[in-house]
C-alpha cells in the first residue's frame, strides 16, 4: 500500500536521505584505498607539473592519510554518528510509515486471497488453498515484500551501504504504490 505523506514528511525523508550521503563521504573519506589514491593522484600532478597549487594539494593528501594513522579513533566515531543517525532519526521517521503499509497491504492480500479463494471454489466447487495459482495474490503479495526489505535496510544491523538501497528503494516505492 501506498505510504501517506504529506509535503513536511517528504521534506523530512529528502532531509535524511541527504544527512545520511554526508555521512556516507565521510565514511568513505577514511578508507584507505581513497587515501592512497589521493596522495598517488597530488604526487602525480605534482610531478607532472611543481606548481605551489600542486605541492599544498600534496601536502593535504599526504596530511591527511597520515593524520588517520595518528588519530584511528576518527573512523569509529563517524560509524558511531552512523548509527547514532540510524537509531535516532531514521528508525523512528520511517519504521512507522513502513509497519503502517506492511499491515494495510497484509489486510489487502487477506481480502484479496478470501475473495479469489471464493472464486475458485464457486467455479470448481471445491474448497480452494495456497497450492492454487493466482495473479492476484501474488500480485498483492508484492508490496508486501518490498516493505520487508525497507524494514530490513534499516534494522539495528544496518550497515550504510544496506541504507543506501533503503533510500535509493524508498522513494521508488513510495511514488509506484
Amino acid at each position: 500500500m501506498k505510504p501517506k505523506l504529506d509535503a513536511s514528511e517528504i521534506d523530512l525523508a529528502k532531509k535524511l536521505k541527504a544527512q545520511h550521503a554526508a555521512l556516507d563521504a565521510h565514511l568513505a573519506a577514511f578508507r584507505p584505498s581513497k587515501l592512497n589514491g589521493d596522495v598517488t593522484r597530488s604526487e602525480e600532478r605534482y610531478m607532472d607539473e611543481p606548481s605551489d597549487s600542486n605541492f599544498s594539494a600534496l601536502k593535504a593528501a599526504t596530511f591527511e592519510r597520515e593524520l588517520l594513522a595518528l588519530a584511528p579513533r576518527l573512523p569509529s566515531f563517524t560509524h558511531a554518528a552512523f548509527q547514532r543517525f540510524l537509531v535516532t532519526k531514521v528508525q523512528p521517521f520511517f519504521r512507522p510509515i513502513l509497519e503502517r503499509s506492511l499491515k494495510a497491504s497484509e489486510r489487502r492480500l487477506e481480502k484479496i486471497r478470501a475473495d479469489e479463494y471464493a472464486k475458485i471454489e464457486q467455479v470448481t466447487g471445491h474448497p480452494a488453498g495456497p497450492h492454487i495459482p493466482s495473479k492476484a495474490i501474488e500480485a498483492a503479495q508484492e508490496p508486501i515484500e518490498s516493505i520487508k526489505f525497507l524494514l530490513m535496510c534499516i534494522d539495528d544491523d544496518a550497515t550504510i551501504t544496506s541504507l543506501d538501497n533503503f533510500f535509493a528503494s524508498f522513494f521508488d516505492w513510495a511514488e509506484a504504490n
